[in-house]
């Protein structure tokens, strides 16, 4: 078991990244990316109820040969890091095998102490925004503390669906994600 979890932090850590800068607008205050340098975010489910989110397209394929299905796109994230945007970070619960994504630093690294040490942090999954600016909508962030397992939704009704009927507490913003 900790060979597999090794092999997919490897695999992850290795995937590559696109070195393009986007061309930018002026939104209000904020400078956004136009929605051509953006890149599709995925979400991904396994057997064990595990959902990964990836905006890439090695990663996700890597995942699908490790049991993982397509579970639809989630919104748009992006790749590298750009003005107005922030590290959407990624720790893998060694306990759970559950991913956890979070903008907040502090955040991750509590995180990453607990879960006696078995928790591995696996880097940026994308970059985000740190509140709702450039038309970018909600990241949701649900737990089912029964089986420790989270839930990440940009859609209102599946939020509402999964508190209601599936057992996950009310949820948290991870991040601001760029509309489909």
């Amino acid at each position: 078991m900790k060979f597999c979890l090794f092999i997919f932090a490897t695999l992850f850590l290795a995937s590559s990244t696109t070195n393009a800068r986007p061309a930018w607008t002026e939104t209000g205050h904020a400078k956004c990316p136009t929605p051509s340098s953006s890149v599709p975010f995925s979400r991904l489910f396994n057997n064990i109820e595990d959902y990964l989110l990836t905006p890439n397209a090695v990663e996700q394929s890597r995942a699908v040969k490790h049991g993982y299905e397509s579970d639809g796109l989630v919104a748009r994230a992006l790749r590298t890091k750009e003005l107005s945007t922030v590290p959407l970070y990624h720790v893998l619960v060694g306990k759970t095998h559950a991913n956890f994504y979070t903008t907040r630093k502090h955040e991750r690294d509590v995180a990453l102490r607990g879960g006696a040490r078995n928790n591995v942090d696996l880097g940026i999954a994308a970059y985000v925004f740190p509140k709702r600016l450039c038309g970018g909508k909600p990241l949701y962030r649900l737990l089912n503390r029964s089986t420790g397992e989270y839930f990440y939704t940009t859609d209102e009704g599946e939020r509402k669906f999964a508190v209601s009927d599936q057992g996950y507490d009310a949820p948290e913003i991870a991040g601001f994600v760029l509309k489909q």
